[in-house]
Parts: structure tokens; C-alpha cells; sequence
């Protein structure tokens, strides 16, 4: 008789376990917010970096970075976009986008660019937005700016335990330099 409450006991044990770790599972892919595009989980960094709104039904579209932002605007022809500059962050102005019908009516400053796929890594939340060529050049030289608050590609990249962002960018830049890679870089003619 001992025997049987011991293993009723176990039993209830282990089902409380299970119910446990489902929930937790379930809390964490359902209750978190994900790309809309991707799939990738939204860190409070990201945010803060892209505040998209479909127009149409007044919600909030989730995207983790400006090359899901694009792609979001597929599903979602009518939008206001606020984006913080990549490189500058809260120092420098929003950068606001309107679209509508599909079309780009307006972009504020009309200095800002897109850069998709800055740095050569696994991961769309590499692209970056720039509010102008002096934001641009530095994204595109550093990656990153490690005083800025509100870096999202620093975070994903130290949270997955890779390697710091200025060793891989160096060793990019190496392979660059080496020539490993099998397609070249195209060259900047006029």
C-alpha cells in the first residue's frame, strides 16, 4: 500500500513538471512579441528602434529590423513608421516614413537610408537605418555604436554567446581582405 502512494506521488510530481515547463514554453513563444517577417523574438531594443503602425486597423506590426520593416510593408500597404538612427539613436531626430498604398509618400529627413545587411553575419537584425551618409559611413565601417543605448545587433550577438561584435567584424574584414569569399564584392563604377 506504501508503494502505491509513493508512486502516486511521483506521478503527480512529474505531471506538475510537465504542465509547468509547457507553460513556460508556451508563455515564451506565444507571449513575447515576434517579427511579423522573421520570426525573431523582439528584445526591448528592438523595440524601441522601429515603431510600425498599420494605418488601416490602428495596430502596432512588430518588425525587428529595417529589411523586415520592408518586407512588412507588403502585408500592410497603409503605415507610419518611426525609426531611431542606428548609429546616433536618441540623439538624432526620429526618422519617419510614411506609406501608403504601397508607395512611399514621404521620408523625414529625406537624407535617411537603409542599409540591408551591413555586416556579414547569420541574422537580419543586422541592417540598419542611417538619417544621413555621415551615419551611413560609420555603420558601415564599425557595425555598431557601442554608446548608443539602443544597439540591437550587439545585444542578439552577445546574448547568443557568439563572439564580440569588433572580433567578428574583424574577421570579416580579414576574409574581405584575403579574398576567401567566392562572389566579389561589386565594384562602385560610374
Amino acid at each position: 500500500m506504501k508503494g502505491r502512494y509513493i508512486m502516486v506521488g511521483v506521478f503527480v510530481v512529474v505531471a506538475l513538471l510537465l504542465i509547468g515547463t509547457g507553460g513556460y514554453y508556451y508563455y515564451t513563444y506565444y507571449g513575447t512579441p515576434r517579427c511579423e517577417a522573421c520570426g525573431m523574438i523582439i528584445t526591448p531594443e528592438m523595440d524601441a528602434n522601429i515603431k510600425m503602425i498599420d494605418l488601416d486597423t490602428n495596430q502596432r506590426v512588430w518588425t525587428c529590423c529595417p529589411g523586415c520593416m520592408l518586407r512588412s510593408v507588403v502585408a500592410h500597404p497603409n503605415v507610419h513608421i518611426e525609426a531611431l538612427d542606428s548609429w546616433y539613436g536618441t540623439s538624432a531626430p526620429k526618422i519617419v516614413i510614411e506609406i501608403r498604398n504601397g508607395s512611399v509618400v514621404s521620408v523625414t529627413p529625406d537624407t535617411a537610408r537603409i542599409l540591408l545587411g551591413s555586416k556579414v553575419v547569420k541574422s537580419c537584425a543586422n541592417n540598419r537605418i542611417a538619417i544621413n551618409e555621415t551615419s551611413a559611413a560609420l555603420l558601415l565601417q564599425y557595425g555598431w555604436n557601442r554608446d548608443n543605448r539602443w544597439r540591437s545587433s550587439r545585444t542578439s550577438c552577445l546574448k547568443a554567446r557568439r563572439c564580440s561584435p569588433w572580433r567578428r567584424h574583424y574577421r570579416v574584414s580579414s576574409r574581405l581582405a584575403s579574398n576567401t569569399f567566392r562572389h566579389q564584392r561589386p565594384s562602385s563604377e560610374a
